[in-house]
């Protein structure tokens, strides 16, 4: 994984990740109501990876299009 993850990278994975599971029921409500979802109120991501192993996966995805 790069050094660097920036919001901008984890919202983009965040939205684009079919392993996304918001921390909690009212988390998900927010992040639907402002349209934002982010790795970074999903329940896999440690605030500095991914334990299901999917950010690199979709990030690298998401770059190579």
């Amino acid at each position: 994984m790069p050094n660097t993850v920036t919001q901008q990278k984890l919202s983009m994975v965040g939205s684009n990740c079919s392993q996304f599971t918001p921390i909690s029921m009212m988390q998900a409500t927010m992040s639907a109501r402002e349209h934002t979802v982010s790795c970074s109120i999903c329940r896999n991501w440690t605030g500095e990876k991914c334990t299901v192993n999917a950010f690199d996966n979709v990030l690298a995805n998401i770059e190579y299009r």
